[in-house]
């Protein structure tokens, strides 16, 4: 197995990192093509999920960078309130 790598994703913040396990191809797809997203997603995958994209052969999940992002951020905040110094136990 491949070792994981880093995505980087431009935000209005700022470049933010996303460690991914495999990054199998790169595709450009239109959005005039994004179908919403399944109904029998879990929730909380589904939240984080713009749409998808419909090939021959296969679904493709389009991530919500801004859900994701924005999810991140929420988890931090809540274990900063657990650490006076206000950064995450793993951090160094």
């Amino acid at each position: 197995a491949a070792a994981p790598m880093n995505v980087v994703i431009r935000t209005d913040d700022g470049a933010v990192s996303l460690l991914v396990d495999e990054i199998e191809e790169i595709l450009d797809a239109s959005t005039e093509t994004l179908d919403a997203p399944p109904e029998n997603l879990d929730h909380r995958t589904r939240a984080l999920v713009s749409g998808i994209h419909k090939f021959p052969d296969r679904l493709m999940l389009v991530l919500d960078t801004d859900a994701v992002l924005s999810s991140a951020g929420a988890a931090d905040d809540e274990n900063a309130d657990d650490h006076p110094d206000g950064r995450h136990p793993d951090a160094r």
